[in-house]
């Protein structure tokens, strides 16, 4: 009997144990406008699945979901305010736009184990300009940095989607 009493305490422990350090599959979605300025084409140096749609008006609009396995919607909130998220935009000498996010590669862990998330975007381009994507799940690889001059106020905000 006292057998089965330290049994059950063990495995009521260990099923505690699990559901606290259990991960939770957390999304957030983010968009921004960008003003294209004098820009002829744009280039996204994005990582993960880019979904692109031209349309009529002047302006890009940049959707990024957050997909990713956490302890705590907390986490995904902590690296978003630590800007792992944040977009940077840059414009070159001869008209580029280059949107990228700087801080997308820094590896992390959590917890002794290294942090994934899965990032998809939706961009709406207008009509008149040219694009050019460079993502992680692509062959395409742009290494032509020098071209861009960085200015004051490049970083973009997000705002959040609530759901």
């Amino acid at each position: 009997m006292k057998n089965l009493k330290k049994l059950s305490i063990v495995l009521a422990l260990n099923i505690f144990a699990s559901l606290l350090f259990a991960q939770n599959n957390t999304s957030e979605t983010y968009y921004t406008s960008i003003n294209p300025n004098e820009a002829n084409t744009v280039f996204l140096d994005l990582k993960g699945e880019v979904e692109m749609e031209v349309w009529e008006e002047d302006y890009i609009l940049l959707y990024m979901e957050i997909d990713a396995q956490v302890t705590s919607e907390k986490v995904l909130n902590q690296l978003r305010d630590d800007g792992r998220y944040l977009l940077k935009k840059e414009m070159s000498l001869n008209n580029y736009l280059m949107i990228s996010q700087p801080n997308i590669n820094k590896l992390i862990s959590i917890n002794g184990k290294a942090f994934e998330e899965n990032l998809k975007y939706k961009v709406k381009i207008p009509m008149y300009l040219d694009v050019e994507i460079s993502t992680k799940n692509n062959m395409v690889v742009y290494q032509e940095s020098s071209l861009f001059e960085e200015t004051e106020g490049n970083l973009l905000s997000m705002t959040q989607i609530k759901q």
